[in-house]
């Protein structure tokens, strides 16, 4: 099987989307740089069929970026749409644009992120000085911003996303309390959504990967896993997986069609595998979505982040992703380094749940690099879908 290179894969979405006349201004390589007038690049993208797409972007040509670097465009083909984000950045004192030619685009700043944009003209307006000397680090439109704040008591991780995430609040609190290295998490009081962190460390596992940290992670990893343990689950009705998976091979579908058939047939295979598990392990209190990219790191040092989707579940959850994010960046050797220091620390690992749980992991991934817009994203997908196949046969 083969698909066209991005840029090719790029313009075969545009020639399907009549309902969204300019989408090409923010798919096709340099073309959202001319409408703007600067270098700019997109760096994450929502995509809904012939409804709508919505980018991130940010300047091309600076690397520290504030907060007038950094915005979103929308295409969208229901001109409500269009209505709310302009009432929205009206009632926030926000900025949107519209364009000559194209009714159904619009961009604006962050400020202007309708779902977002509340919290944050509160934030801007009770605590300023979080904003003073800020920079964006991520943003993905429509759902969540991390901001790295430099105040005078210290810098701080700044995340403004949709729901205020209650469990994870609790949890890291626990966890920090019990001694593990997790860096526990604070409600900002009058701003649904807003959290902050202690900005900690160098930088991540995945930017900075080292034996010694990766076997820190994996000690960690085992103790937070032993921190709350839980009754042996059944494992889930192969039909109900189908459903929850879906909307991935959906999504692999809408982006590239020709690999949609290997999408719903590794979907299927997943399902099938995990129904056929045995529920004799205990399930665990799970990070959820864990990845060297979870883990911030200062030398031999770790700490633990982001437990927005903690749930309970079998150990091996947590491992598969890990196992699957290295795969995918090409740093195996750093997940056999955690396996390590998991098992070393009294961890227990099951083969095949691992071999399992990988290949659902990189499943859960395989559109990632059409939404952050990778050069050649289209080969990634491909890439991704084939090794998940091959992860759950044991040929990889």
């Amino acid at each position: 099987m083969s698909v066209d290179a991005g840029t090719s894969a790029d313009r075969a979405i545009v020639d399907t989307e009549p309902r969204l006349p300019g989408i090409d201004r923010v798919l096709l390589p340099d073309r959202l740089s001319e409408l703007f007038g600067f270098p700019a690049r997109v760096t994450r993208l929502r995509y809904k069929p012939g409804t709508s797409l919505v980018a991130a972007w940010r300047r091309a040509d600076v690397e520290q970026h504030r907060f007038g670097d950094v915005g979103w465009i929308g295409v969208f083909a229901d001109p409500v749409k269009l209505d709310k984000a302009r009432r929205h950045a009206a009632r926030c004192g926000a900025r949107v644009d519209g364009f000559a030619g194209f009714p159904g685009m619009v961009a604006g700043d962050l400020w202007s992120d309708r779902p977002l944009g509340t919290t944050l003209h509160r934030l801007r307006t009770g605590y300023a000085p979080l904003f003073a000397d800020a920079t964006v680090v991520r943003h993905n439109p429509l759902r969540r911003l991390v901001v790295h704040s430099r105040t005078a008591t210290g810098a701080l991780a700044i995340k403004v996303s949709t729901h205020t995430p209650h469990v994870a609040l609790s949890v890291s609190r626990s966890l920090a309390a019990a001694g593990h290295p997790v860096l526990p998490i604070d409600e900002i009081p009058g701003c649904p959504g807003a959290t902050s962190a202690s900005w900690w460390g160098a930088g991540t596992l995945g930017a900075q990967p080292s034996a010694p940290a990766a076997f820190a992670a994996g000690d960690a990893l085992a103790r937070v896993h032993r921190h709350e343990t839980y009754r042996a689950m059944p494992a889930p009705d192969a039909d109900l997986l189908r459903a929850r998976l879906r909307p991935g091979a959906e999504a692999v579908a809408a982006v590239l069609p020709d690999l949609g058939p290997a999408a719903f047939e590794v979907a299927d295979s997943i399902a099938t595998a995990v129904a056929a598990l045995e529920s004799s392990a205990a399930s665990a209190r799970l990070h959820g979505d864990f990845s060297a990219d979870q883990v911030l790191v200062s030398g031999s040092t770790i700490r633990l982040i982001d437990f927005d989707r903690t749930a309970v579940g079998p150990v091996e959850r947590d491992l598969g992703s890990f196992a699957a994010a290295g795969l995918l960046t090409g740093r195996p050797e750093t997940t056999d380094h955690l396996l390590r220091g998991y098992r070393a620390a009294g961890g227990t690992v099951d083969a095949d749940r691992l071999r399992i749980w990988t290949a659902r992991g990189l499943f859960d991934r395989a559109v990632e690099p059409f939404r952050t817009h990778h050069p050649g994203w289209s080969a990634r997908v491909e890439e991704t879908i084939e090794t998940a196949r091959d992860v759950l046969r044991g040929t990889r």
